[in-house]
C-alpha cells in the first residue's frame, strides 16, 4: 500500500517548491508573491527559503522551467502541472524515483518490480485508449459548438453526447457531458468538459446500443420533432420507430429491443425514434462508430436545415 506516488508527495514535490521559492526569491519576488503564485502560505515559503534543497540533474530542468514560466508571466496552471508530471513520469521508469521506491520497499527488488514502465511504457493499452476517447469527445464537442444552426436539434431536456471504446461493462467506461449539451446565445454550448461515468441516462443507452452491436460506440439524443427525424434520414440515419412514449432509459431499451431484434441494428447510422406523451417530449436518438463521426453526421444534417 505505498505507491510511488507517495515519494513525490513527500521528497520530491517539497524540493521543487523549494528550488522555485529559491529561484524567485532571488529575482526580488517578494515571499507573499511566491506563495500566491506556488498556491501556499507565506510561511510555508519560509520555510523552503530556509532550507537547502537537494536538487538533482533530474529536477533541475524542471525548477528553472517552472520558474522561467513564472518570472516571464507565460505560466499557467496546466502547464505547471503538465511539466511536473512529466518528470514524474520519466523519474519512475528506471530512474530516481524508482530506485528510491526499491529502497524503500525492498521486496520490490525481490520480484523485479516493473509497474511504472509497464503502466507508463504503452503496454496497458486502458490508459491509451482511454486518452484517444477524451481526445476524440474533446474534438466532437468542438465540432457541435461550431455547427450552424445545432440549436434547432436541441430538445428541451437539452443535447448530450456518449461515446465508449471496445466492451465496455457499466456508465464508468462511457464518456459523455456533464450537464448536457445546452444553448448560449443561441449556439450550442457544453456546461461541463468531458468525463467518464458522468451521464447515465444516455450511457446506458449507448451501453444497450453496444451489446445489439459492437460496432456502435457513440450515441447523441436530438429533439424528436418531425423536422429533425427528415434531416436525420436525408444524412443517411436508419430510423426504427417506437410506438410507446418512454422516459427513462429502461424503459426506452424495453420498447426498443423486440424492434431491434425485428428490424435488425445494422446500419452505420442506426437511430431510435421515441414519441412524446404527456410530459415527455419526442426524442431522438443516433448511434455511430464514434463522436467525431457523429458530430460530423450533425453538420450534414443542419446542412438540410
Amino acid at each position: 500500500m505505498r505507491p510511488p506516488c507517495e515519494i513525490v508527495i513527500r521528497e520530491i514535490l517539497p524540493r521543487i517548491r523549494a528550488g522555485v521559492a529559491r529561484r524567485l526569491s532571488n529575482e526580488d519576488m517578494s515571499q507573499s508573491k511566491i506563495g500566491e503564485r506556488l498556491g501556499i502560505t507565506q510561511a510555508a515559503v519560509s520555510k523552503y527559503l530556509g532550507e537547502t534543497p537537494k536538487i538533482d540533474e533530474n529536477l533541475k530542468g524542471l525548477v528553472e522551467n517552472i520558474s522561467d514560466m513564472i518570472v516571464s508571466g507565460t505560466n499557467r496552471p496546466d502547464r505547471t502541472v503538465k511539466a511536473i508530471c512529466r518528470t514524474c513520469m520519466y523519474l519512475r521508469i528506471g530512474s530516481s524515483t524508482c530506485k528510491r521506491h526499491r529502497e524503500l520497499i525492498p521486496a520490490l527488488e525481490d520480484v523485479d518490480c516493473r509497474i511504472c514502465s509497464e503502466l507508463l511504457g504503452d503496454k496497458e493499452k486502458g490508459f491509451s485508449n482511454r486518452a484517444k476517447l477524451l481526445q476524440d469527445m474533446e474534438e466532437a464537442v468542438r465540432i457541435i459548438e461550431t455547427i450552424p444552426n445545432f440549436d434547432m436539434l436541441i430538445p428541451q431536456v437539452r443535447a448530450n453526447l456518449a461515446s465508449c471504446e471496445h466492451s465496455p461493462k457499466s456508465i464508468r467506461d462511457v464518456i459523455s457531458i456533464p450537464g448536457r449539451i445546452t444553448l448560449l446565445k443561441n449556439r450550442a454550448h457544453a456546461v461541463g468538459a468531458p468525463e467518464f461515468g458522468s451521464s447515465e441516462h444516455t450511457a446506458e443507452i449507448l451501453l444497450w446500443g453496444n451489446e445489439v452491436r459492437e460496432e456502435i460506440r457513440s450515441c447523441l439524443c436530438l429533439s424528436g420533432r418531425s423536422a429533425v427525424r427528415e434531416i436525420a434520414e436525408t444524412a443517411g440515419f436508419d430510423i426504427i420507430e417506437v410506438e410507446t412514449p418512454a422516459r427513462s432509459a429502461k424503459e426506452i431499451i424495453k420498447h426498443s429491443q423486440p424492434l431491434v431484434e425485428t428490424s435488425g441494428f445494422d446500419s452505420d447510422y442506426p437511430a431510435i425514434y421515441v414519441p412524446g406523451g404527456l410530459g415527455v417530449e419526442p426524442i431522438l436518438y443516433l448511434f455511430g462508430p464514434g463522436s467525431i463521426p457523429l458530430a460530423n453526421k450533425c453538420s450534414e444534417m443542419t446542412d438540410s436545415l
